[in-house]
Protein backbone atom coordinates (compact mmCIF):
# COMPACT_ATOMS: atom_id res chain seq x y z
CA UNK A 1 0.00 0.00 0.00
CA UNK A 2 1.80 3.09 -1.20
CA UNK A 3 1.11 6.35 0.65
CA UNK A 4 -0.88 9.01 -1.17
CA UNK A 5 0.17 12.67 -1.00
CA UNK A 6 0.26 14.03 2.54
CA UNK A 7 -2.83 15.42 4.24
CA UNK A 8 -5.50 14.17 1.78
CA UNK A 9 -8.41 14.96 4.09
CA UNK A 10 -10.45 18.12 3.93
CA UNK A 11 -11.50 19.68 7.25
CA UNK A 12 -11.87 23.36 6.44
CA UNK A 13 -15.63 23.49 6.67
CA UNK A 14 -15.80 22.70 10.41
CA UNK A 15 -15.62 25.71 12.73
CA UNK A 16 -14.77 24.61 16.25
CA UNK A 17 -11.15 23.47 16.27
CA UNK A 18 -11.19 21.41 19.45
CA UNK A 19 -14.37 19.57 18.51
CA UNK A 20 -13.04 19.06 15.00
CA UNK A 21 -9.85 17.48 16.30
CA UNK A 22 -11.83 15.16 18.59
CA UNK A 23 -14.15 14.13 15.74
CA UNK A 24 -11.31 13.31 13.36
CA UNK A 25 -9.38 11.56 16.14
CA UNK A 26 -12.26 9.19 16.88
CA UNK A 27 -13.14 8.81 13.18
CA UNK A 28 -9.60 7.62 12.50
CA UNK A 29 -9.94 4.98 15.22
CA UNK A 30 -13.20 3.84 13.61
CA UNK A 31 -11.89 3.80 10.04
CA UNK A 32 -8.64 1.95 10.78
CA UNK A 33 -10.45 -0.53 13.03
CA UNK A 34 -12.94 -1.32 10.24
CA UNK A 35 -10.18 -1.53 7.62
CA UNK A 36 -8.25 -3.98 9.84
CA UNK A 37 -11.32 -6.13 10.51
CA UNK A 38 -12.09 -4.98 14.06
CA UNK A 39 -15.81 -4.63 14.82
CA UNK A 40 -16.66 -1.15 16.15
CA UNK A 41 -19.49 -0.93 18.69
CA UNK A 42 -19.58 2.70 19.84
CA UNK A 43 -18.14 6.15 19.09
CA UNK A 44 -18.63 9.47 20.85
CA UNK A 45 -17.25 12.98 21.09
CA UNK A 46 -19.39 13.76 24.14
CA UNK A 47 -16.98 14.48 26.96
CA UNK A 48 -19.43 13.19 29.58
CA UNK A 49 -19.42 9.76 27.91
CA UNK A 50 -15.70 9.77 27.06
CA UNK A 51 -14.61 10.66 30.59
CA UNK A 52 -16.14 7.42 31.85
CA UNK A 53 -13.51 5.56 29.81
CA UNK A 54 -10.49 7.88 30.11
CA UNK A 55 -10.22 10.87 32.42
CA UNK A 56 -9.85 14.14 30.54
CA UNK A 57 -10.69 12.55 27.20
CA UNK A 58 -12.72 14.47 24.61
CA UNK A 59 -13.98 11.34 22.85
CA UNK A 60 -13.96 7.56 22.84
CA UNK A 61 -14.34 4.62 20.48
CA UNK A 62 -15.27 1.15 21.70
CA UNK A 63 -14.59 -2.05 19.77
CA UNK A 64 -15.69 -5.64 20.23
CA UNK A 65 -13.34 -7.45 22.63
CA UNK A 66 -10.43 -9.12 20.88
CA UNK A 67 -10.01 -12.84 21.52
CA UNK A 68 -7.07 -13.66 23.76
CA UNK A 69 -3.85 -13.99 21.76
CA UNK A 70 -2.76 -17.54 20.98
CA UNK A 71 0.69 -19.02 20.35
CA UNK A 72 0.61 -17.81 16.75
CA UNK A 73 0.22 -14.23 18.02
CA UNK A 74 3.28 -14.21 20.26
CA UNK A 75 5.56 -12.14 18.07
CA UNK A 76 5.71 -8.37 17.40
CA UNK A 77 4.58 -8.52 13.75
CA UNK A 78 1.65 -10.88 14.25
CA UNK A 79 -1.79 -9.95 12.94
CA UNK A 80 -3.09 -9.65 16.51
CA UNK A 81 -0.34 -7.30 17.69
CA UNK A 82 -0.25 -5.10 14.60
CA UNK A 83 -4.04 -4.76 14.40
CA UNK A 84 -4.38 -3.68 18.03
CA UNK A 85 -1.39 -1.31 17.85
CA UNK A 86 -2.35 0.35 14.58
CA UNK A 87 -5.97 0.87 15.64
CA UNK A 88 -4.82 2.52 18.87
CA UNK A 89 -2.32 4.78 17.08
CA UNK A 90 -4.75 6.04 14.43
CA UNK A 91 -6.33 8.84 16.48
CA UNK A 92 -3.29 10.94 17.29
CA UNK A 93 -1.70 10.13 13.94
CA UNK A 94 -4.60 11.65 11.99
CA UNK A 95 -4.27 14.80 14.09
CA UNK A 96 -0.57 15.02 13.19
CA UNK A 97 -1.38 14.55 9.50
CA UNK A 98 -4.14 17.15 9.46
CA UNK A 99 -2.54 19.68 11.78
CA UNK A 100 1.26 19.14 11.57
CA UNK A 101 1.90 22.54 13.14
CA UNK A 102 0.73 21.04 16.43
CA UNK A 103 2.46 17.65 16.11
CA UNK A 104 4.28 16.76 19.32
CA UNK A 105 5.12 14.13 21.90
CA UNK A 106 2.11 13.65 24.20
CA UNK A 107 3.60 11.78 27.13
CA UNK A 108 1.44 9.39 29.12
CA UNK A 109 -1.72 9.37 26.99
CA UNK A 110 -3.72 6.15 27.17
CA UNK A 111 -3.47 5.08 23.51
CA UNK A 112 0.31 5.47 23.31
CA UNK A 113 0.84 3.92 26.75
CA UNK A 114 -1.10 0.81 25.73
CA UNK A 115 0.85 0.44 22.48
CA UNK A 116 4.13 0.80 24.35
CA UNK A 117 3.04 -1.83 26.88
CA UNK A 118 2.16 -4.27 24.08
CA UNK A 119 5.64 -4.03 22.55
CA UNK A 120 7.24 -3.94 25.99
CA UNK A 121 6.08 -7.54 26.47
CA UNK A 122 8.52 -8.53 23.71
CA UNK A 123 11.39 -6.19 24.62
CA UNK A 124 11.09 -5.83 28.42
CA UNK A 125 14.62 -4.44 28.87
CA UNK A 126 15.11 -2.47 25.66
CA UNK A 127 13.16 0.82 25.52
CA UNK A 128 14.93 1.87 22.31
CA UNK A 129 13.78 -1.29 20.52
CA UNK A 130 10.22 -0.69 21.72
CA UNK A 131 10.32 2.89 20.43
CA UNK A 132 11.46 1.60 17.04
CA UNK A 133 8.58 -0.90 16.93
CA UNK A 134 6.12 1.85 17.82
CA UNK A 135 7.37 3.95 14.90
CA UNK A 136 7.08 0.94 12.57
CA UNK A 137 3.45 0.42 13.62
CA UNK A 138 2.81 4.14 13.19
CA UNK A 139 4.25 4.08 9.66
CA UNK A 140 2.00 1.13 8.75
CA UNK A 141 -1.00 2.91 10.23
CA UNK A 142 -0.19 5.97 8.12
CA UNK A 143 -0.24 3.81 4.98
CA UNK A 144 -3.73 2.61 5.89
CA UNK A 145 -4.91 6.18 6.54
CA UNK A 146 -3.81 7.16 3.02
CA UNK A 147 -5.90 4.49 1.27
CA UNK A 148 -8.59 6.48 -0.61
CA UNK A 149 -11.45 4.39 0.81
CA UNK A 150 -10.18 4.96 4.36
CA UNK A 151 -9.78 8.70 3.66
CA UNK A 152 -13.46 8.82 2.70
CA UNK A 153 -14.45 6.88 5.81
CA UNK A 154 -12.52 9.17 8.14
CA UNK A 155 -14.09 12.30 6.73
CA UNK A 156 -17.60 10.85 6.65
CA UNK A 157 -17.47 9.52 10.21
CA UNK A 158 -15.91 12.75 11.54
CA UNK A 159 -18.64 14.86 10.01
CA UNK A 160 -21.21 12.35 11.21
CA UNK A 161 -19.97 12.67 14.78
CA UNK A 162 -20.07 16.45 14.57
CA UNK A 163 -23.74 16.23 13.59
CA UNK A 164 -24.58 13.36 15.97
CA UNK A 165 -21.96 13.21 18.75
CA UNK A 166 -22.72 9.65 19.89
CA UNK A 167 -23.33 6.67 17.62
CA UNK A 168 -23.62 2.97 18.39
CA UNK A 169 -22.25 0.26 16.16
CA UNK A 170 -25.45 -0.43 14.27
CA UNK A 171 -25.80 3.20 13.21
CA UNK A 172 -22.11 3.51 12.27
CA UNK A 173 -22.25 0.48 9.99
CA UNK A 174 -25.60 1.46 8.52
CA UNK A 175 -24.60 5.06 7.73
CA UNK A 176 -20.99 4.68 6.63
CA UNK A 177 -20.30 1.04 5.72
CA UNK A 178 -23.51 -0.19 4.01
CA UNK A 179 -24.19 -2.58 6.89
CA UNK A 180 -21.08 -4.55 5.93
CA UNK A 181 -17.96 -5.53 7.83
CA UNK A 182 -15.93 -3.67 5.13
CA UNK A 183 -12.53 -5.01 6.23
CA UNK A 184 -9.93 -4.48 3.50
CA UNK A 185 -7.90 -7.35 2.11
CA UNK A 186 -4.29 -6.99 3.37
CA UNK A 187 -2.84 -7.43 -0.13
CA UNK A 188 -5.45 -5.53 -2.13
CA UNK A 189 -7.41 -2.68 -0.49
CA UNK A 190 -9.87 -2.73 -3.41
CA UNK A 191 -11.20 -6.03 -2.04
CA UNK A 192 -13.61 -5.50 0.85
CA UNK A 193 -15.43 -7.90 3.16
CA UNK A 194 -19.10 -8.02 2.16
CA UNK A 195 -20.31 -9.96 5.22
CA UNK A 196 -22.30 -8.19 7.90
CA UNK A 197 -20.29 -6.76 10.82
CA UNK A 198 -18.60 -9.63 12.66
CA UNK A 199 -15.90 -9.79 15.34
CA UNK A 200 -13.73 -12.62 13.99
CA UNK A 201 -13.48 -15.77 11.93
CA UNK A 202 -13.03 -15.14 8.20
CA UNK A 203 -13.69 -12.20 5.90
CA UNK A 204 -15.44 -12.85 2.59
CA UNK A 205 -15.75 -10.75 -0.55
CA UNK A 206 -18.66 -11.45 -2.86
CA UNK A 207 -18.36 -8.50 -5.21
CA UNK A 208 -20.69 -8.61 -8.27
CA UNK A 209 -18.96 -10.31 -11.18
CA UNK A 210 -16.48 -12.24 -9.03
CA UNK A 211 -16.20 -15.76 -10.37
CA UNK A 212 -15.25 -17.09 -6.96
CA UNK A 213 -15.60 -15.49 -3.52
CA UNK A 214 -12.35 -14.40 -1.86
CA UNK A 215 -11.82 -15.09 1.83
CA UNK A 216 -9.07 -14.23 4.30
CA UNK A 217 -8.64 -14.70 8.07
CA UNK A 218 -9.62 -12.28 10.81
CA UNK A 219 -9.24 -12.78 14.56
CA UNK A 220 -9.49 -16.47 15.37
CA UNK A 221 -11.02 -18.05 18.50
CA UNK A 222 -8.35 -18.37 21.19
CA UNK A 223 -6.40 -21.59 21.34
CA UNK A 224 -7.23 -23.79 24.34
CA UNK A 225 -3.76 -23.66 25.82
CA UNK A 226 -3.31 -23.88 29.62
CA UNK A 227 -2.20 -20.57 31.06
CA UNK A 228 0.84 -22.13 32.72
CA UNK A 229 2.17 -23.39 29.37
CA UNK A 230 2.08 -19.95 27.72
CA UNK A 231 5.35 -18.03 27.44
CA UNK A 232 5.61 -14.88 29.58
CA UNK A 233 4.97 -12.47 26.70
CA UNK A 234 1.68 -14.18 25.79
CA UNK A 235 0.57 -14.22 29.42
CA UNK A 236 1.30 -10.48 29.57
CA UNK A 237 -0.60 -9.83 26.33
CA UNK A 238 -3.57 -11.82 27.61
CA UNK A 239 -3.59 -9.79 30.80
CA UNK A 240 -3.57 -6.54 28.81
CA UNK A 241 -6.32 -7.83 26.53
CA UNK A 242 -8.48 -8.54 29.58
CA UNK A 243 -8.11 -5.00 30.91
CA UNK A 244 -4.98 -5.38 33.01
CA UNK A 245 -3.15 -2.20 33.91
CA UNK A 246 0.23 -1.40 32.34
CA UNK A 247 3.26 -1.84 34.54
CA UNK A 248 4.66 1.17 36.43
CA UNK A 249 6.93 3.36 34.33
CA UNK A 250 10.56 3.81 35.25
CA UNK A 251 12.29 6.92 33.95
CA UNK A 252 13.60 5.07 30.90
CA UNK A 253 10.11 3.97 29.86
CA UNK A 254 8.56 7.36 30.64
CA UNK A 255 11.20 8.93 28.39
CA UNK A 256 10.00 6.72 25.52
CA UNK A 257 6.49 8.12 25.82
CA UNK A 258 7.89 11.65 26.03
CA UNK A 259 9.73 11.05 22.75
CA UNK A 260 6.89 9.41 20.82
CA UNK A 261 6.02 10.71 18.38
CA UNK A 262 8.76 13.31 18.25
CA UNK A 263 6.88 15.51 15.83
CA UNK A 264 5.04 15.09 12.56
CA UNK A 265 5.67 11.97 10.44
CA UNK A 266 9.25 12.08 9.17
CA UNK A 267 10.25 14.82 11.66
CA UNK A 268 11.28 12.91 14.76
CA UNK A 269 13.39 15.75 16.09
CA UNK A 270 10.51 18.26 16.10
CA UNK A 271 9.15 19.78 19.28
CA UNK A 272 6.09 22.03 19.31
CA UNK A 273 5.92 25.20 21.43
CA UNK A 274 4.75 24.64 25.00
CA UNK A 275 1.41 26.33 24.35
CA UNK A 276 0.67 23.86 21.54
CA UNK A 277 1.77 20.88 23.64
CA UNK A 278 -0.60 21.89 26.43
CA UNK A 279 -3.44 22.50 24.01
CA UNK A 280 -3.19 19.14 22.27
CA UNK A 281 -3.25 16.74 25.23
CA UNK A 282 -6.05 14.24 25.81
CA UNK A 283 -8.01 14.42 22.55
CA UNK A 284 -9.52 10.97 22.78
CA UNK A 285 -9.14 7.28 23.52
CA UNK A 286 -10.10 3.81 22.37
CA UNK A 287 -10.98 0.61 24.19
CA UNK A 288 -12.97 -2.60 24.23
CA UNK A 289 -16.58 -3.23 25.33
CA UNK A 290 -17.81 -6.31 27.10
CA UNK A 291 -20.46 -6.76 24.41
CA UNK A 292 -22.34 -4.90 21.70
CA UNK A 293 -25.12 -4.33 24.23
CA UNK A 294 -22.70 -2.67 26.65
CA UNK A 295 -23.63 0.72 25.21
CA UNK A 296 -27.32 0.09 24.75
CA UNK A 297 -27.19 -0.77 21.09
Amino acid sequence: MDPAPANPLSSDRIDDQTLKEAAFHEAAHVAVAVAMGVKVTFATIKTSFAAAHAAGSLGHVCVHPHPDPGPEDGWPNSHWVETVAMTLLAGYLIEDLLWPEYAMPRGDVSDHLRVMEIYRTFEPRDPAAVLDRMYTARDKCEQVLHIPTVVDWVEAVANGLLANPTMHGGELYRRFFNNRCSALHPNDPDIMCSRGPHPGGFHLSRAPGDQQPIDWPSFQPPSRVPLGSLPPNLRALRNLNRGGRPRPLTKAWADILDRFPAGAPGERGFEAPRSARERRSGSGSMGQCESDRGHGR
